[in-house]
């Protein structure tokens, strides 16, 4: 099923601390790490620091509201779950509200303490300049974000190679559910 991206007024009334999302993906779930996944996982969580400010891997770049954290106790992303979606679930269905991104600097574990996601809303117009495809977003109170400035505390168009990398596939999975 072909999911809305929450748009900014969706993200500033839902992603709030406590607030559950659901993460998706095919990462590795031994803390060895020495398997392949070949299955898909999901789990949800709650958010914890909805504008990714208590953790020294949240990117000053785009902080305070270009990424949050979400997880930990033991229920989390894990390697491989990069890129994947983060979903938050609405009255209207679920939205695309995140992509997978690093771990925590401060988590104990390196699989379980918690998660930064991009916002998915910070990053809509670069993956529609990039792909050519108009993204379905969600609305509040009748408006969309075509009112609303993207550049307010939004992502940066260069940076670090993992982070371009992490949102084509995501991207991909975005278009990949929507054929």
């Amino acid at each position: 099923v072909p999911r809305t991206v929450a748009s900014a007024c969706t993200v500033r009334e839902e992603l709030v601390p406590h607030r559950k999302v659901k993460l998706v993906g095919f990462g590795i779930t031994r803390e060895d790490a020495e398997e392949a996944n070949t299955l898909r996982h999901e789990a949800t969580v709650a958010v914890t620091d909805p504008t990714c400010t208590l953790d020294p891997s949240c990117q000053a770049s785009i902080a305070p509201n270009g990424e949050f954290i979400a997880g930990g106790r033991g229920t989390d992303s894990c390697f491989g779950d990069s890129g994947g979606p983060v979903l938050l679930a609405l009255p209207t269905g679920q939205a695309l509200v995140g992509i997978m991104s690093p771990g925590l600097t401060l988590a104990a574990t390196t699989r379980g303490g918690g998660g930064i996601y991009v916002r998915a809303d910070k990053v809509t117009s670069w993956i529609q300049s990039v792909t050519g495809r108009k993204l379905f977003r969600t609305t509040c109170g009748g408006k969309g974000d075509e009112a609303e400035s993207e550049s307010e505390g939004g992502c940066q168009t260069t940076g670090p190679l993992d982070s371009g990398l992490l949102l084509v596939v995501g991207v991909a999975l975005v278009l990949r559910r929507r054929r």
